[in-house]
């Protein structure tokens, strides 16, 4: 795992040194060049004046002390300032400081792609950390096992990505207990929850897995919470589905018009809930086993196959059953089974739709198109 440390802007000459001794704030600060040494200023008297929580405080006041990003040094100053929406930009001013530093530790893959690093962050066992909240233990967090994979250490705590639904932080002390979390426009001081994130390795350990020194973020997220939902919610391979827990993807439709994925049309059959991310459920394709495919609350399909290197991400499919097939790019079996006339009955099976599939499909297409 790179590990990089802060480097701090050096002062310009001349007139920057001047404003440097002027503004002079701590031995353990660093004088800018661009007046981000305005803010630190300004944030030192609000950490004095202002009503948060003492861990709230030495929080901000570390980040303070850590970062270089003048975007999260503003929303702390903000937040300091405002008699409203405090949180709201307490929020704002973590997850700046966390894509800093998520730049700075994954400092070669953002260079791979920094449209997609993800596909080349690897994660050291030791730095992912797991709490389980299936059952609402900490009412601000979702409702799923909570993977944790560790930005940085700063001051007396740590900062983990919380791997959700929308981009999440997590702060823990030196201990693993869960202190703040943010997400969006939200923050929570949890230190009261008295509750404590455990390492993965320990997690897999009590649930009969065995572990990896390292975890690539595909092996992980691609991968291992699908075949652990598979695992705790039982789910045994079926050849007889009801039509209810089947859909089609349509790649014909105008949602996703040049998609290029080598079938038209893909049957994907329920299989859990995913319970790494709320509100989701994990899908199998008929034909294609390999493919990890999710759908959530809101119809956002994602489908990933490594061996074949296909994948769609996070294609929006709100549109279900509605205005069919013009508006709907995910639709329900019995719909589609409908428009192209083809009987079907309560329940299906893995051979009826193997045949539907060959009977609406072009021959001789086989999956091998990376689509973005």
């Amino acid at each position: 795992m790179l590990k990089v440390k802060n480097k701090r802007m050096l002062m310009k000459k001349g007139a920057a040194l001047v404003l440097a001794s002027v503004l002079f704030v701590s031995s353990s600060k660093v004088a800018y060049a661009d007046g981000t040494e305005s803010y630190i200023s300004s944030i030192e008297e609000g950490l004095k004046a202002n009503d948060f929580s003492k861990v709230t405080n030495n929080i901000l006041k570390d980040i303070v002390n850590t970062t270089n990003s003048k975007i999260a040094l503003s929303d702390i100053d903000i937040a300091l300032k405002s008699d409203s929406n405090n949180d709201h930009f307490i929020a704002q001013g973590i997850s700046a400081f966390a894509q800093e530093q998520k730049k700075i530790k994954f400092k070669d893959a953002y260079e791979m792609s920094q449209y997609d690093p993800y596909l080349y962050i690897n994660y050291d066992i030791d730095e992912i950390s797991v709490f389980d909240n299936l059952t609402g233990k900490i009412s601000s967090l979702p409702r799923q096992i909570c993977l944790l994979t560790k930005i940085t250490d700063f001051g007396s705590y740590s900062l983990y990505e919380l791997h959700a639904n929308t981009p999440c932080y997590v702060i823990t002390d030196a201990s693993g207990k869960i202190l703040t979390y943010s997400g969006g426009s939200n923050y929570y001081d949890l230190n009261s929850k008295n509750k404590y994130a455990v390492s993965f390795k320990e997690f897999l350990k009590s649930n009969g897995y065995v572990y990896d020194e390292n975890y690539s973020y595909l092996d992980l997220f691609e991968g291992f919470t699908f075949d652990f939902s598979e695992h705790m919610c039982q789910y045994t391979p079926s050849s007889n589905y009801k039509i209810s827990d089947v859909l089609v993807i349509d790649v014909e439709t105008p949602v996703t018009t040049g998609s290029n994925m080598s079938q038209d049309y893909y049957f994907i059959k329920y299989v859990c809930p995913n319970l790494f991310i709320e509100g989701e459920n994990i899908y199998k394709d008929v034909e294609n086993t390999n493919a990890k495919i999710t759908v959530d609350e809101e119809n956002t399909l994602s489908y990933y196959d490594a061996y074949n290197d296909t994948s769609i991400y996070d294609i929006d499919m709100r549109y279900v059953g509605e205005g069919y097939p013009s508006s709907s790019a995910l639709v329900r079996l019995k719909d589609f089974a409908e428009e192209k006339d083809f009987k079907i009955g309560f329940s299906v099976s893995d051979y009826e739709l193997k045949e539907f599939s060959e009977y609406v499909n072009p021959k001789n297409k086989t999956l091998g198109i990376t689509c973005k």
